[in-house]
C-alpha cells in the first residue's frame, strides 16, 4: 500500500456484499449503588521499620528468618530467628541472638510493629505470615500467629493480640493488616473508631507498581533497581543474611523512588495507579461520586447508562483469515490518553458538571445531525469536533455496524458487526455513532447514523476551586487549573494529566540522564499509569466480602434496584462510569479512523485490536494478487 496525502475522501472502491446482520443477545453491566471509600492524604511510611525474610528450616517444617530494623538507615542485620526450635548444634549465619519463634513474634513483630508503630516490610507479606501461622480462622482469611504454650500440650490462641488479616484482591494481590483483638488498648482506635491495622508493606507490590509489571522474585527486582541481587534460587537458611541485606538495599531504593512521586506512600502502592491517585490527592481533586449536587448534577440513571456503555469493551476483529500477507503493524500512540483528551473527560474531575436527558424528537434529530456534521468535517482534521460526540445514547440498531458486548455461544464477548433490526436497544456513545457512519461509508452506503432512542448529554460549568498544580520527577508539572488542552512552550507543563504521563513516557525513551534500569522502570510504570488513569480507574469496582444472597443496591440505566444475586461491589475511589464509557468510545473511534484511512487509500486491514491494526503493505507499494484481498 502506498500512502497518498492528497486522498479524495469521497472516493469509494468496489465493495463486496456486506455480511448479513445477525441478532445478538446483548449483555449489560450494573454499577454498585454504595458510595466509594473516601481517599485522603496518607501519612508517610514510618521511618523506623523492621524488615524480615524466611526460609524453610533443615527439618522441612521449621521457618528460619533474619530481621533488621530500628531506624531509617538500617545499618546492620540485627538479629536472627529459628523456629519453632533450633536443631541441636545448628547455628545459622548472622549476628545477634538466636531467637525461637515465640520470642521473634513477641519482640520483633508485636512490640515494635504493633505497639511502637514501626513499619514492617517483607518481600511478600502474605507468604511471610502464612509461613509463621499456627492455624487459620474466618474461612482462611485470618492467620493466627500469636499463641501461648498449653501445659497440657499444643497451643492456646492469644486473642488479646491481633490475627493477621489476609484480604485477597481482584488483581491477584493479598493485602495484609492487623485484625481486631480482644480488649484492645484505647490508643488502638483512630478518630473514626477503627482499630489500628498496622503499616505493613509488601515490597513485591511496590516494585511491581514502580515498574508496571509483576515482578516475581527478589533477584529480578534488585536488578531493576541497580541493587546487588542475592544468591540465585529460592531462599535458604545459608543465604538468608545475604537476602536480607539485598532486600534492605532494595527497600531503600524503592522508598526513595516512591517518595519522588506526589502523594505516593510505600504501603499504598497496589499498582501503578497509585501514581495517578497520588496526583489527584496532591492536586486537591475531589472524588466524583462523593461530590454534592451543587457541582455534580448527574442522576443515577445517567451513571447506569454510563456503566452499560462502558461494559462494551474495546474494538477487535480479524478481517482476513488464512492468508499469509506482508504488512505493517500500526499502533495508535497513547490511544486512551488521546481519546480521553479529545473527549474532554478530565473536565468531569475539574469542573462543575450537569446532565441533560434528551428524548424529544427534535432534540434527538439535532444529536443525529451533530454526529453527521462531525464526520463530514473530518475528525482527524478537526479535533475540536470530538467534544460534540461526548454523549451517551440508547440506539435502536437496524443493520448498523457497531461494537457491542454479547453473549456468544455461552461466552461473553465484544464484537463489531452489523446488528440485525429488531435486536434489543442498548446504550453506547456518540463516538460509536460516528463509527457506524464510517463503517456505512466504507460499505458503500450513504453514511447513515443509527437511530437514537434517548440520550444523556453533559455540560461543564465553572472550574472547581482549590485545585493545585502537581510536580512530577524531572521537572514535569500537571496544572489542573488550566484548560485540559494547555501545554507550555517547553512541553513540561500540561493541563491534561494523562497526556502529561504519556509525554513523560515518550521522553524517557531517549532521556540520557536515565540509566537503563531506570528507563525500563519509568516507561513500564508510566504506560500502565497513563492508561489506567485515562480509562480504567473511572470504571473500577471491588467485590465486597459478604455472604452469598446478601441484598445489595445497584444502579442501572433505569435507576437503582435491589438484587440478591451477583457479587456486591464497592466503586473504586475515582470511579465515574460515564467518563469511562466516553474514553472507551473515543478509543474505538480512533481505531475505526485508522481502518477507514487505510481503506480510502485502497488498502486492506487484516486485523484490528484496541489501539492498532495490521495493514497489508510492501516496501514498494502496488497491488497484491492474493485472491480475495483486493
Amino acid at each position: 500500500m502506498t500512502p497518498r496525502p492528497d486522498v479524495d475522501r469521497t472516493w469509494s472502491r468496489p465493495v463486496r456484499s456486506a455480511p448479513a446482520p445477525v441478532p445478538v443477545e446483548l449483555r449489560a453491566r450494573v454499577f454498585p449503588a454504595t458510595p466509594p471509600y473516601e481517599v485522603g492524604e496518607a501519612d508517610d511510611f514510618p521511618k523506623r521499620v523492621v524488615l524480615a525474610d524466611f526460609a524453610p528450616g533443615p527439618d522441612g517444617r521449621a521457618i528460619s528468618g533474619v530481621y533488621v530494623g530500628d531506624g531509617p538507615d538500617l545499618d546492620e542485620v540485627a538479629g536472627r530467628l529459628l523456629g519453632p526450635a533450633a536443631p541441636e548444634g545448628f547455628a545459622p549465619p548472622g549476628p545477634g541472638p538466636l531467637r525461637d519463634l515465640d520470642d521473634f513474634l513477641d519482640r520483633i513483630v508485636w512490640r515494635p510493629v504493633h505497639e511502637s508503630r514501626f513499619g514492617f516490610v517483607a518481600w511478600n507479606l502474605a507468604m511471610f505470615f502464612c509461613s509463621l501461622a499456627y492455624t487459620f480462622r474466618n474461612s482462611g482469611t485470618w492467620a493466627i500467629v500469636f499463641t501461648d504454650p498449653n501445659p497440657a500440650g499444643g497451643r492456646w490462641v492469644d486473642y488479646y493480640r491481633s490475627p493477621i488479616v489476609l484480604d485477597p484482591m481482584a488483581n491477584g494481590r493479598v493485602e495484609v493488616s492487623f485484625g481486631p483483638r480482644k480488649n484492645p488498648d484505647p490508643r488502638d482506635f483512630d478518630e473514626r473508631g477503627r482499630q489500628y491495622a498496622g503499616r505493613l508493606a509488601t515490597l513485591q507490590d511496590a516494585v511491581s507498581a514502580l515498574t508496571g509489571q509483576r515482578v516475581e522474585d527478589l533477584a529480578t527486582a534488585c536488578r531493576l533497581f541497580d541493587v546487588a541481587p542475592p544468591p540465585a534460587g529460592p531462599a535458604r537458611v545459608e543465604t538468608l543474611t545475604e537476602r536480607i541485606v539485598a532486600m534492605r538495599e532494595l527497600y531503600r531504593a524503592v522508598r526513595a523512588e516512591a517518595a519522588s512521586w506526589p502523594g505516593v506512600v510505600l504501603d499504598h502502592m497496589a499498582s501503578a495507579t497509585a501514581i495517578v491517585s497520588g496526583a489527584y490527592v496532591a492536586g486537591r481533586i475531589p472524588q466524583p461520586l462523593l461530590r454534592d449536587r451543587r457541582t455534580m448534577r448527574v442522576p443515577p440513571r445517567a451513571i447506569g447508562a454510563g456503566i452499560e456503555a462502558a461494559s462494551i469493551g474495546a474494538r477487535t476483529g480479524t478481517l482476513v483469515r488464512r492468508l499469509a500477507v506482508p504488512g505493517l503493524d500500526v499502533d495508535i500512540t497513547a490511544c486512551y490518553p488521546v481519546g480521553n483528551a479529545l473527549a474532554g473527560v478530565q473536565d468531569f474531575l475539574t469542573h462543575e458538571v450537569a446532565t441533560h436527558h434528551v428524548h424529544g424528537r427534535r432534540a434527538l434529530a439535532e444529536l443525529t445531525a451533530r454526529v453527521a456534521a462531525a464526520v463530514a468535517a473530518g475528525l482527524l482534521d478537526h479535533p475540536e469536533a470530538w467534544r460534540s460526540l461526548a454523549f451517551l445514547c440508547k440506539v435502536r440498531p437496524a443493520g448498523d455496524v457497531m461494537t457491542v458486548h454479547v453473549d456468544l455461544f455461552g461466552t461473553e464477548a465484544t464484537v463489531t458487526a452489523p446488528i440485525a433490526e429488531g435486536s434489543r436497544e442498548f446504550w453506547t456513545t456518540g463516538f460509536d455513532l460516528a463509527l457506524a457512519v464510517l463503517e456505512d461509508l466504507d460499505r458503500g452506503g450513504p453514511g447513515s447514523v443509527p437511530e437514537i432512542v434517548e440520550a444523556w448529554t453533559f455540560t461543564f460549568g465553572r472550574r472547581l476551586r482549590g485545585l493545585h498544580p502537581v510536580t512530577f520527577p524531572g521537572g514535569w508539572t500537571w496544572d489542573p487549573r488550566r484548560a485540559s488542552t494547555y501545554r507550555s512552550r517547553d512541553g513540561r507543563t500540561w493541563g491534561n494529566l494523562y497526556l502529561l504521563l504519556a509525554a513523560m513516557r515518550a521522553v524517557a525513551k531517549t532521556d540520557p540522564t536515565l540509566s537503563e534500569p531506570e528507563r525500563i522502570r519509568r516507561r513500564g510504570m508510566l504506560k500502565v499509569a497513563s492508561v489506567a488513569g485515562a480509562f480504567g480507574m473511572f470504571s473500577a469496582s471491588t467485590p465486597l466480602d459478604v455472604k452469598p444472597g446478601t441484598r445489595h443496591r445497584v444502579i442501572t440505566s433505569d435507576g437503582a434496584v435491589t438484587l440478591r444475586h451477583g457479587t456486591p461491589e464497592r466503586p473504586g475511589p475515582w470511579a465515574f462510569p460515564p467518563a469511562a464509557a466516553l474514553v472507551e468510545g473515543a478509543g474505538r473511534l480512533l481505531l475505526t479512523l485508522l481502518v477507514h484511512e487505510a481503506r480510502v487509500r485502497g488498502g486492506q486491514v487484516v486485523q484490528a485490536d484496541t489501539d492498532g491494526a495490521f495493514i497489508v503493505a510492501t516496501a514498494d507499494g502496488g497491488l497484491l494478487d492474493e485472491e480475495g484481498l483486493l
